[in-house]
């Protein structure tokens, strides 16, 4: 797994195929958190991943009459906020600066700067380009 400079990975996040995973510089994974990284999986920088959240790395193809697995690479870009309990499905990418409401269900990408929230995610307003200018530095104290 690639993992960036100061990096806050939180008590209790799951890994898969940790060697298909990069992290960014400057990052927060949340605690209990799930990364799959089976079909690729690339966070970015200042990226926060709150706690609960789940990453997914593939999928089956469900009218596959060997439920064959679909991996796809998940990016997740620079600036992004995956708040609490997210879960984003195989494929998806969102865009710099998006912020992905709390429990959200992401199955199409989000575009930069968006703001998206509910199952499954829908576009409820914009972030401000400018907002997006911070270096993240969580060191909790306990990890």
């Amino acid at each position: 797994m690639r993992i960036g400079r100061q990096v806050g990975m939180l008590r209790g996040a799951k890994v898969t195929r940790p060697d298909q995973i990069e992290v960014g510089d400057h990052c927060i994974i949340g605690f209990d958190c799930f990364l799959g990284g089976e079909g690729r999986l690339f966070i970015g920088n200042n990226v926060n991943i709150a706690s609960f959240s789940v990453l997914l790395g593939g999928r089956h193809d469900i009218n596959d009459p060997a439920f064959t697995s679909v991996l796809q690479p998940t990016v997740i870009e620079d600036y992004a906020w995956v708040a609490t309990r997210v879960t984003i499905t195989s494929g998806v990418r969102i865009g710099r600066g998006a912020v992905v409401g709390a429990g959200a269900v992401v199955t199409r990408d989000v575009a930069p700067y968006a703001v998206v929230a509910g199952v499954p995610a829908r576009v409820i307003g914009e972030r401000r380009p400018d907002a997006c200018v911070y270096a993240l530095n969580y060191q909790p104290w306990f990890f």
